[in-house]
């Protein structure tokens, strides 16, 4: 009987541990099942995830296409102008399985607007693009200056016309003096501009420099994306060192049939106390910036010692990153002999520019911004780093980013293409105007296009008929100086177009002359200076106060522009715009801006008929 209890209450028992062991197993199962369901709901998020930027990728990358071939089709029609072929009124072409359709507008003889569109699997991008024979000119500011910055003396002002405010962007310092005032902003920037271009920074292989023979020192070459010519701010390299090597110098050196010319244009020692152990970016800045001209092939020479235990490394890429540019070395730099090539580029960076960010002792009725304003009083609101002695009627910015660096408007390959429309209409061996050869020394005068090898001597001895009028473009290689109630006027048949006259030398204006377009509204004569050298100082070949354009008398028909040097303004001379590297108001002097000037179309000839053609302007749409 025992034994038969016994055996029940094992039964139970075993039978309750049976169903313990079934719920342990049906919890298992349940947690599993939920762990496979939270996993396939991850799985399927991230799959999900990924098609949907696999499907915005191949978007883009059809997008891209379309953009491509668009943009193609321009280029097409573009190359098609400029070189004299014929250019249809519609085109279809194909690129890489994407298609452009162009279709052309011939406004006039000297403006043509092109309208592509790109189509890669019915993604549609579409380009305009505006060309003439025109160019077309932005002068948004009284005065804009680049990086020797403008200084104007006790009374000097920038007003303008109406409700005009037209004042000041400067790529340096803005000082002013007692009772200078300026009608608008005022702005000043550093002038410092980091070149978009004109770098190479992908870092992928170790480049050793100075460890072994040959491969003791290196070059790359580049060419700055400006369309000016800049200072060089400072150059970037991507290096680090191994222990302590001897000092380097990174050198600047100009092209000799693809490779560097043995001499240098600027030098800076290197010490590698400066150059850290693992790789990080150094900067290198010359005490005397040299000036880069655009379009110009330039080389950083880094040149150092041999030693093969304390030497240095410049990182290069694993690819040729810079098309434009190569890398090179050889033994030694200044000594004659060859190179040789490396297939990837060393890292490297370029910034241009050079100038103050500061404000100082000006009255400004709208809005300033610079680095450091100090001494000035200030209408609206002001944006800075540093303020002293000053007041703000508006909102104050403290510890604001420097204005970013603007580049004069007019690009160098303009100012060669308008010498290149005055060459067309022959040459002029010998100085014009009073005094000059006998086929142009009698005014009144008609000219241009024209080149004269020579001065242009403009005297109108204060006869009022005596007048040159300029029915093209004019180049000068001397000096102009225009006198004594000397007139000097754009054609009639300019109309609203403008018209330029260039000097390589200086420009000086005095003696009531004066100066003007056509007689129609928006009509402007144009006088450019391309003297460099002309700052202020002693100067080779300098006009008045050491400049390259002197305006001494009121002028309210003509801009001036000084590409490299300074104008100046005196004799309490009253002007409408003025675009230099350097200005100077003296005493009583004023910028009087009309907003005519805004946006100007200079034509080489009155016809508009001959002369290059250019691009106006260039958009999606």
């Amino acid at each position: 009987m025992f034994n038969e209890i016994f055996s029940v209450k094992e039964k139970c028992r075993l039978r309750i541990s049976f169903l313990k062991q079934q719920q342990k197993g049906a919890a298992l199962i349940i947690v599993i099942l939920f762990f496979v369901m939270i996993s396939v709901a991850i799985i399927q998020s991230a799959t999900i995830g990924a098609i949907v930027e696999l499907r915005t990728y191949q978007t883009l990358a059809t997008s891209k296409s379309s953009y491509v071939a668009a943009e193609a089709g321009i280029e097409d029609i573009f190359y098609r102008t400029i070189t004299g072929k014929l250019v249809p009124a519609q085109q279809t072409i194909e690129l890489n399985h994407a298609s452009s359709t162009v279709n052309v507008v011939d406004i006039s003889e000297t403006q043509r607007d092109v309208y592509a569109t790109g189509d890669a699997k019915n993604e549609i991008r579409k380009i305009y693009l505006s060309i003439s024979k025109n160019k077309t000119v932005t002068f948004p500011y009284g005065a804009q200056v680049g990086e020797g910055g403008i200084t104007m003396k006790e009374q000097a002002k920038i007003n303008a016309v109406g409700l005009v405010h037209g004042g000041i962007y400067s790529d340096g310092q803005i000082i002013g003096a007692n009772g200078v005032s300026v009608t608008g902003n005022a702005i000043s920037s550093s002038g410092l501009m980091a070149d978009p271009f004109a770098s190479s920074t992908v870092c992928a292989i170790d480049e050793s420099v100075g460890r072994t023979e040959p491969g003791i020192d290196f070059a790359q070459s580049f060419v700055i994306s400006a369309t000016t010519s800049m200072p060089l701010a400072k150059i970037s390299v991507y290096m680090k060192r191994n222990n302590n090597p001897k000092d380097g110098y990174i050198r600047i050196a100009e092209d000799n049939s693809g490779q560097p010319s043995t001499t240098a244009i600027a030098s800076q020692e290197l010490n590698y106390s400066s150059v850290g152990t693992s790789y990080s970016w150094v900067n290198i800045s010359f005490g005397d910036p040299p000036v880069l001209d655009p379009e110009t092939t330039y080389w950083i020479v880094f040149d150092t010692a041999q030693d093969n235990s304390k030497y240095w490394y410049w990182c290069r890429g694993n690819a040729d990153h810079y098309p434009v540019g190569s890398t090179l070395y050889k033994e030694d730099w200044s000594a004659a002999g060859a190179w040789t090539a490396v297939t990837e580029d060393v890292t490297f960076k370029i910034t241009l520019g050079g100038g103050i960010s500061k404000i100082n002792e000006v009255s400004v009725s709208g809005i300033a911004k610079a680095d450091a304003i100090t001494d000035a009083a200030i209408g609206g609101d002001a944006y800075y780093q540093t303020i002293s002695g000053s007041t703000v009627s508006g909102v104050s910015y403290p510890g604001s980013l420097t204005p970013p660096y603007v580049p004069l408007p007019i690009s160098t390959s303009t100012i060669t293409q308008w010498k290149s429309d005055a060459a067309t209409g022959g040459t002029i061996n010998g100085d014009c105007g009073s005094g000059g050869l006998p086929e142009c020394n009698e005014l009144p005068l008609s000219l241009g296009p024209k080149k004269i090898s020579g001065d242009l001597h403009v005297d109108g001895g204060n006869d009022p008929t005596k007048v040159l009028t300029v029915n093209g473009t004019l180049h000068v290689t001397g000096d102009i100086i225009i006198e004594n109630k000397g007139k000097v006027q754009c054609a009639f048949t300019y109309l609203g177009n403008s018209c330029v006259v260039i000097a390589d030398g200086y420009i000086r204006v005095r003696g009531l002359a004066t100066l003007s377009g056509s007689g129609v509204p928006g009509s402007y004569l144009m006088m450019l200076s391309t003297k460099k050298g002309c700052l202020g100082g002693e100067g080779s070949g300098c006009s008045t106060n050491g400049s390259a354009i002197a305006v001494e008398n009121n002028v309210d028909g003509a801009l001036f522009y000084a590409t490299d040097s300074l104008i100046d303004i005196s004799n309490g001379a009253v002007v409408t715009a003025v675009v230099g590297y350097m200005i100077q108001l003296q005493n009583g002097s004023k910028i009087l801006y009309n907003n005519d000037v805004a946006t100007l179309s200079f034509m080489p000839e009155p016809s508009g008929v001959t002369g290059a053609w250019n691009t106006n302007r260039w958009s999606e749409y």
